[in-house]
């Protein structure tokens, strides 16, 4: 069975969903950089995620299970 389903985005301070997150560069970050937020998932499967710097592009792949929300 092959199904679709929304992926979302927000963060920590009651943002709008976003389909895509971003982190603008800082010159002066020595070490890793975060942004808190939540991935929303809408019904069970796989899912990839692509990650990209200024060097290089990463994929994470998972299966998400649990219920279907409507």
């Amino acid at each position: 069975m092959t199904a679709t389903a929304p992926v979302a985005f927000d963060g920590t301070h009651r943002e709008p969903l976003k389909n895509e997150i971003v982190i603008p560069p800082d010159p002066q970050a020595k070490d890793w950089r975060d942004r808190p937020g939540y991935v929303r998932l809408k019904a069970p499967g796989c899912y990839a995620f692509q990650i990209d710097t200024p060097d290089s592009s990463t994929f994470l792949v998972f299966n998400a299970v649990g219920p279907t929300v409507s």
